[in-house]
């Protein structure tokens, strides 16, 4: 089961089809991300390279656990993909598009 994340953020109306969005400090888009990126390849290869290779699962149940890695790259993943799926929801619901 996966549990969205959402940060709840002010929006102040100031006009009837005006309004300020509190900014979120620490955030980069996907484009930032690659545009600072020497050879962006994919967001795997990228969280790769900044939290560390993934945790290899054993190739067989009766085989030992192999933990090659980090668990940051797996806590990492799961905090994007957690994220992704709750503003996507959201965003879908609502109906709030980008252009």
């Amino acid at each position: 089961h996966l549990r969205p994340f959402l940060r709840p953020y002010t929006i102040m109306c100031v006009g009837g089809d005006a309004g300020l969005v509190e900014c979120l400090p620490d955030v980069k888009s996907v484009n930032e991300v690659k545009k600072e990126t020497d050879g962006f390849t994919t967001l795997f290869n990228f969280f790769e390279r900044a939290f560390g290779p993934p945790i290899q699962p054993p190739l067989r149940p009766d085989q030992p656990h192999h933990s090659r890695g980090t668990i940051s790259f797996e806590k990492a993943r799961d905090n994007f993909l957690r994220s992704l799926v709750g503003y996507s929801v959201v965003c879908y619901i609502l109906q709030i598009k980008d252009r």
